[in-house]
């Protein structure tokens, strides 16, 4: 629900907004600078904020999996009763070749 969607728009937009800017770093960039702008990136992305960052998307998406997964089995769990409780598809064909007698 809105709550899923609101944890996407929070990883997502950010991220979005820093490719963005990356892309617009390296096209401003000398050719003899890009490697160590991207040794720079690199380290950054070692960083321990980023991975304080990664471990608490982690927590997030493995929350949000189980809520899904328990949806899952919820809803398969629903359906087969449905489909026990439904009379045998031999039954409904019989009703319905076989006029109604008043």
């Amino acid at each position: 629900g809105k709550l899923a969607q609101g944890f996407v728009h929070m990883i997502y937009g950010p991220l979005a907004f820093f490719q963005i800017t990356f892309a617009q770093m390296i096209y401003w960039t000398e050719f003899l600078d890009v490697p160590r702008l991207y040794m720079t990136f690199f380290m950054l992305l070692l960083s321990i904020p980023c991975f304080m960052l990664w471990c608490c998307c982690l927590m997030c998406a493995t929350r949000y999996g189980r809520q899904d997964m328990a949806l899952v089995r919820k809803q398969r769990v629903e359906r087969a009763k449905l489909v026990t409780k439904a009379p045998p598809a031999e039954e409904l064909e019989s009703q319905r070749a076989e006029p109604a007698e008043e």
